[in-house]
């Protein structure tokens, strides 16, 4: 029998597929598939829905900014437990959202400012602090739990990359390694092989260098990848091993920012 909670994060999710359309009227945001918040609605979805994205912004938007939470909603309709939401806010109009804004201590020249939620965890929010970036926002929200796959990412690796992570045992780690390893040398397909690789290369670096190792790979390809000079081909493996950190920082509890 199913319990109100789960009929209501049902029936919110069908609501979803119902408006996949996306539309921006007279510069207005207008993205459905997203839902609008105000004082009420906003701790009513927080608290019972798995994940909510919320983005606070002023109440229309264009350019980047649009493009970004619309590839943002696009992903999130392939995901029940993932809702993203918006707090407008509406010049000279003292609003509900105004004491939300105050609530979470976001500054109108910090939009728009992203912000997770979990059910399980309503009372702590994480705050999204990286640039402007479909990808890099969805690799963060994915490294908080959130259940988005990315290109490049492999369920049975990452199933050896929590088993490495929560042992302290040198002995268990080193045999998880050597299992990660023959698994790749039994991979026939190049991309995931080189992913695969990657994330051998990952369990093997943390082994002595330990976890903070996650944290310097990825401020590394960061950087890398700001390189105006750096080719496509390039570019693509580096944001496939940045989508591959996601892994490591969700296992690992860890609050790295993409």
């Amino acid at each position: 029998m199913a319990t109100p909670l789960r009929t209501q994060q049902v029936y919110c999710y069908f609501c979803l597929l119902l408006t996949v359309v996306v539309s921006c009227t007279e510069g207005r945001l207008n993205v459905n598939g997203s839902v609008r918040l105000d004082l009420i609605t906003f701790y009513k979805i927080t608290s019972t829905q798995p994940f909510v994205l919320v983005k606070f912004d002023k109440d229309f938007t264009y350019g980047l900014n649009l493009r970004v939470f619309q590839k943002l909603v696009e992903v999130s309709l392939s995901y029940p437990e993932l809702l993203v939401a918006t707090v407008e806010i509406q010049d000279y109009v003292n609003t509900s959202s105004y004491t939300l804004m105050e609530r979470y201590k976001v500054k109108k020249e910090e939009f728009p400012a992203y912000f997770l939620f979990s059910s399980a965890n309503f009372n702590t929010s994480a705050r999204y602090s990286g640039k402007l970036n479909a990808d890099a926002i969805l690799r963060w929200i994915r490294g908080h739990g959130a259940p988005v796959e990315l290109e490049g990412c492999l369920a049975e690796y990452d199933s050896l990359v929590s088993e490495f992570l929560s042992t302290m045992s040198s002995k268990k780690q080193k045999k998880l390694l050597g299992r990660a390893r023959k698994k790749v040398s039994l991979t026939q397909n190049e991309e995931v092989q080189f992913t695969a690789k990657f994330y051998t290369k990952m369990l093997s670096n943390i082994a002595k260098q330990g976890i903070s190792f996650v944290e310097k790979q990825c401020s590394h390809l960061n950087r890398l990848v700001e390189k105006p000079e750096l080719s496509e081909q390039e570019r693509k493996k580096a944001d496939l091993k940045l989508n591959v950190l996601s892994s490591f920082s969700r296992c690992a509890g860890m609050t790295v920012v993409s």
